[in-house]
C-alpha cells in the first residue's frame, strides 16, 4: 500500500514537473513573441498616426492652400506635398513589414490582434475604395503593396528579433523622385495633391475617411495616449460645406502640428 502510495505522488509529482517546465516554455516563447511584436508596434503606430495627422491638416486647416497664401517659398509647398507622399508610402511600408514578419501586433491577446487586424483592413479599403468614396488619393490595393515595396530598405543589423526591414526615410525618398521606376508609383498622387492645393480638386471625402480610420488604429494601439498624447482629434464623418471652403483657402483652423 505504501509503495502504492509513493507511486502515485511520484507520478502526479513528475507531472506537474512536466507541466509546469511547459507552462514555463510558453510563457517565454509568448514573452519574446510580445517583445518582437512592440517593435512592430511603436513604427506602425507612429506611421499611422504621422498619416492622420497631415491628412486633419489638409482637411481641417486647409494646409495645401494656405501655403499659396501664407507662404512665398515654392520650397514650402513642394516639401508638404512630397512629404505627405513619404507619410502615406511610409504607412503601407510598415503594414508590408508587419505582413512579412510578424503577422502579430499583439500575440498575447487573440481577439486585439484581431481587432487591429480588422481596422488596418478598414484603412486598405478606405484607399482602395472606388465604389462609395471619390476623389483623391484612391490606391488599390496592388498598388499598396507596390508602393511599400518600393519603400523597403533593409534594416540596420540589431537585436536578434528586430525587423529585418525598414521603411525608407525621407531623405533617400526625395533622391529616388529622379527614378521613373520609383516615381511612377507616387507620380498620380503627387498630381491630386497639387490639385488640391490650387482647388482643381474639391472632394476630400476619401481622406476624411482615411483620416478616421487611421485614428481607430492609433487609438487601439495606444488607448491609454502613453505613447501619443495630443493631436488625435477625429475629423467630422459629414463634412459641411463650410469644412470644405477651408480645405480651399478658408481662414484656416488650427491643426496639428507640420512636421
Amino acid at each position: 500500500m505504501i509503495a502504492l502510495v509513493v507511486a502515485i505522488i511520484s507520478a502526479i509529482t513528475s507531472f506537474a514537473s512536466v507541466w509546469y517546465a511547459r507552462r514555463a516554455t510558453r510563457l517565454e516563447r509568448l514573452e519574446q513573441a510580445d517583445q518582437i511584436a512592440v517593435r512592430f508596434r511603436e513604427p506602425l503606430l507612429q506611421a499611422a498616426f504621422n498619416l492622420q495627422s497631415r491628412l486633419y491638416n489638409i482637411v481641417r486647416g486647409g494646409l495645401l492652400s494656405r501655403l499659396q497664401v501664407d507662404l512665398t517659398a515654392e520650397s514650402d509647398s513642394e516639401y508638404v506635398i512630397e512629404n505627405t507622399l513619404h507619410l502615406i508610402g511610409q504607412y503601407f511600408c510598415w503594414i508590408e513589414i508587419l505582413r512579412r514578419e510578424s503577422q502579430f501586433v499583439d500575440p498575447r491577446n487573440v481577439r486585439r490582434n484581431s481587432d487591429i487586424a480588422a481596422l488596418l483592413e478598414s484603412v486598405r479599403d478606405t484607399f482602395a475604395d472606388s465604389e462609395d468614396l471619390t476623389g483623391p488619393l484612391r490606391v488599390f490595393r496592388g498598388e499598396q503593396r507596390a508602393i511599400a515595396e518600393k519603400m523597403l530598405v533593409p534594416a540596420e543589423p540589431g537585436l536578434s528579433g528586430a525587423p529585418r526591414w525598414d521603411a525608407m526615410g525621407y531623405a533617400r525618398f526625395i533622391e529616388s523622385r529622379s527614378d521613373p521606376a520609383f516615381d511612377r508609383w507616387f507620380a498620380g498622387m503627387r498630381r491630386e495633391l497639387t490639385g488640391l492645393s490650387a482647388g482643381r480638386i474639391s472632394n476630400v471625402d476619401r481622406l476624411v475617411e482615411a483620416q478616421r480610420a487611421l485614428i481607430d488604429v492609433v487609438d487601439l494601439l495606444d488607448p491609454d495616449h502613453h505613447r501619443i498624447t495630443s493631436c488625435r482629434a477625429r475629423l467630422p464623418a459629414l463634412m459641411t460645406q463650410d469644412d470644405r471652403t477651408h480645405v480651399h483657402g478658408g481662414t484656416g483652423r488650427q491643426g496639428h502640428p507640420i512636421g
